[in-house]
């Protein structure tokens, strides 16, 4: 009985902004390096946190100038030490592309990414079924929960 498209598929206040990855919630007292002076959607929160933020640029701040941990911390070094997390990761980088719809614009809707690289999209192109997933910002949560967990196992 339920019609094969919905409304609401695509809009901008229901995809992820990538923004909202790094832009903390009003409640947090801790704020990242920089962050979006936007608002932002409340579908499309999906703030990190500080401690997986500033444990990547932690990271990237040993990479950068400790040349002995290099190859541990080379993605082949850390692929080869767990393939399943590895895959998992990937997955989640999918999901993402999920979650910032057909389209994404930057720079006040100047410029556009036309998003080829989310399944969506093409199965957009055989049935209007797939527009049933309206919030595609929920998406996005599978690589929060993803990115908190590699922190706190890494």
């Amino acid at each position: 009985m339920r019609r094969a498209g919905a409304e609401g598929y695509g809009w901008d206040e229901w995809k992820l902004t990538l923004p909202a990855l790094f832009t903390p919630y009003n409640h947090n007292k801790i704020d990242f390096l920089f962050q979006s002076t936007k608002n932002i959607p409340y579908e499309s929160y999906a703030f990190l946190g500080p401690f997986p933020l500033f444990g990547m640029v932690l990271w990237l701040l040993l990479y950068l100038f400790n040349k002995n941990n290099r190859p541990l911390l080379k993605p082949r070094g850390i692929i080869a030490a767990n393939y399943f997390f590895a895959f998992f990761g990937l997955a989640t980088v999918a999901s993402v592309l999920i979650a910032i719809g057909e389209e994404y614009y930057f720079s006040n809707r100047e410029y556009v990414f036309n998003n080829y690289l989310r399944g969506f999209f093409y199965l957009h192109k055989i049935t209007d079924m797939v527009t049933q997933f309206r919030c595609l910002g929920r998406f996005s949560w599978i690589f929060f929960w993803f990115i908190n967990l590699a922190t706190v196992c890494g």
